[in-house]
């Protein structure tokens, strides 16, 4: 659908294009702060076409408390947002409860394929979501809606423990820089992982694959991060002497060089 593309990547862009569009003589911090962003569009496209619809007929007191969370929201997925994690574990929900059956009415195990493509599928999955798409909510969008609310909040406190003000996104949405040698899930592999410091992390991170500063993960297996920026650069064409770049790690691959992971904490702020 044409009016799908803008829950992807052109929701990105949209935001690049508003941000710059915003910057008048602009300097360096200013292209940092851009490349920083973590306001998802999507994410308010969501609580608007959705949430705020249903949260007046609510009746679940989870519903409620995780309606008001996300109306209050200003939809900037920091590490330290509780709404962001209510806001993507009720994404989440939306998919296993609307997308899903659909899906696998479709063809068994087309669910998993699909939405195991990173983020390739949210487009149409969006377009069906905003649309209220009759196959997805064969009795409206207000059931699901509210069930998804109330799973989200249960599925919070569970995971974050009771008391939402100690919620943090950052805790569901972990980083680990992984070394070739330390992805294997062996005893050998996790041993030499230990003995040789191969990996580094996990740090909680903002964003999400919608958000100018990615931190994209599998929608079949949230919500750990695994695509985001590898290389940053911020150049003056006026001053090149000024500019700026930065990997996520270190330029050496050799876990015993002090060059190996000695860009992260810049790479993390």
């Amino acid at each position: 659908a044409r009016s799908a593309g803008s829950s992807s990547t052109s929701r990105r862009a949209s935001r690049i294009a508003s941000l710059l569009g915003q910057c008048r003589d602009a300097r360096l911090p200013d292209m940092a702060r851009i490349q920083a962003d973590v306001r998802s569009l999507q994410a308010e496209a969501v609580v608007a076409e959705l949430v705020r619809p249903a949260a007046g007929r609510l009746a679940d007191p989870r519903a409620v408390r995780a309606a008001e969370l996300l109306l209050g929201w200003d939809s900037e997925l920091r590490a330290d947002s509780a709404a962001a994690v209510v806001y993507h574990l009720f994404y989440q929900e939306l998919l296993h409860r609307a997308i899903r059956p659909a899906a696998e009415r479709r063809a068994p195990g087309l669910y998993a394929r699909y939405l195991g493509t990173l983020h390739l599928a949210i487009p149409a999955v969006d377009a069906a979501l905003l649309s209220g798409e009759p196959a997805c909510f064969p009795d409206g969008t207000l059931p699901v809606v509210e069930q998804a609310l109330g799973a989200a909040w249960e599925a919070a406190a569970t995971r974050l423990g009771p008391d939402p003000s100690v919620w943090r996104w950052g805790d569901l949405h972990p980083l680990t820089f992984r070394h070739f040698f330390g992805r294997g899930r062996g005893a050998a592999s996790r041993l030499l992982a230990w003995l040789f410091r191969l990996n580094r992390g996990p740090f909680p991170r903002p964003g999400d694959g919608m958000t100018v500063n990615l931190g994209a993960f599998l929608l079949t297996g949230p919500f750990a991060v695994e695509v985001g920026p590898s290389y940053r650069q911020l150049i003056d064409l006026g001053a090149p002497e000024s500019s700026r770049w930065i990997l996520a790690g270190g330029v050496s691959g050799d876990p015993g060089s002090r060059h190996y992971a000695d860009q992260i904490p810049a790479w993390l702020s």
